[in-house]
């Protein structure tokens, strides 16, 4: 992202300060002066100007300057700072095109108030979920953000509003639903569905996991988790930042046989098949994420030592240091003995299907 350039220059002529502006096409206008004799003056002279709508800045609409933002090459999707994934793109493209342009688009930048936003939000809110709301809103204001950057306007409307609150209380599997999944997930994706239940990784993570972070020491497999995979070949540091490592029985290790070859908008769009026999689950808010939330609940649940379940999904642990910084054998024969059961009974049922592989 560029620096910030002020929608003004200021230059010395004789012993008054002028000012010149730009046009839609980033072009110095004719000299204008400010009538002070030193440049503080002259400064907040103009900032006085440009905040009242008065100095002859660009009158550039919000459906000109943020034509093509979201589209794949563009300038917003291939910044190495941001680091978006292609879902996450067509979604705010989507977001931004049907609900911010119809109703900004034709505003000029500067005429966009921390009013009409908010007023906007409130007219989102009859229709649209709290979480859908913030999601729009975050599209608009990543557009204004950069529209800030370039000079075009001296504030962003958009800072100023606070997320609405969300209800992120979602539920997680039945150990029984989770086995029974094993019959309508795809021979594509049911290696990493197996992965996740049984190490409890975020998405990114177990899609970023190949054979070569499968460790051995001593005869006890782990994995060396490092980095997680945010688009089809691009890595980046794990959430937390802190790499952790995480046991895997060896009957488990098949698992890593093959890479995890598909796109995560593949991944999003075969979920709803797997979870087509769970009546509950719109109402249970059962998500991808929710298989993570299956290997916290059931390991705990099965009396595998909290602080263990813990350190291997990567949660933050306030005060408390790694539990894995030193393996303890009988914390490694809790959680290795949890996997080899619930591998054991996710096999059964995966096999009842003729199309899985039999290497499973």
């Amino acid at each position: 992202m560029g620096r910030y350039r002020k929608p003004f220059t200021l230059y010395k002529r004789g012993n008054y300060w002028y000012y010149r502006t730009y046009d839609d096409d980033g072009y110095r206008t004719t000299a204008k002066t400010t009538g002070q004799t030193t440049k503080t003056n002259a400064m907040n002279y103009c900032n006085e100007l440009f905040k009242k709508g008065l100095l002859n800045v660009a009158s550039i609409t919000l459906s000109e300057y943020a034509d093509g933002f979201y589209d794949e090459n563009s300038i917003y999707a291939k910044d190495r700072a941001v680091n978006i994934v292609p879902k996450t793109l067509k979604k705010r493209k989507r977001d931004f095109s049907k609900y911010v342009l119809p109703v900004f688009g034709n505003c000029k930048l500067s005429d966009i108030t921390f009013s009409a936003v908010k007023k906007f939000r409130q007219k989102l809110s009859d229709s649209l979920s709290n979480s859908s709301v913030n999601a729009v809103i975050n599209a608009f204001n990543i557009v204004l953000k950069y529209a800030l950057q370039d000079g075009k306007i001296s504030k962003n409307p958009c800072m100023y509003l606070t997320a609405l609150p969300v209800d992120r209380d979602k539920d997680s599997f039945k150990r029984s639903e989770i086995i029974a999944m094993c019959k309508n997930v795809p021979e594509t994706y049911i290696t990493f569905f197996m992965f996740m239940a049984l190490t409890g990784c975020r998405i990114s993570e177990a899609w970023g996991v190949t054979k070569a972070d499968l460790k051995n020491e001593n005869g006890t497999y782990y994995i060396d988790l490092q980095r997680q995979r945010i688009k089809h070949y691009v890595y980046t540091p794990l959430k937390n930042k802190k790499p952790r490592t995480i046991p895997l029985a060896p009957e488990c290790v098949c698992l890593l046989v093959k890479p995890f070859n598909f796109t995560r908008t593949d991944l999003y769009e075969s979920f709803p098949l797997w979870i087509k026999d769970i009546k509950s689950a719109k109402e249970r808010k059962l998500t991808m994420h929710s298989i993570r939330h299956f290997f916290v609940t059931d390991t705990k649940a099965k009396n595998v030592n909290p602080l263990v379940v813990e350190t291997i999904a990567g949660h933050s642990l306030k005060g408390i240091q790694s539990v894995y910084t030193n393996y303890h054998l009988e914390d490694l024969t809790q959680i290795i003995e949890w996997q080899k059961e619930l591998y054991a009974e996710m096999k059964k049922a995966a096999l009842e299907e003729d199309e899985f592989p039999e290497w499973l």
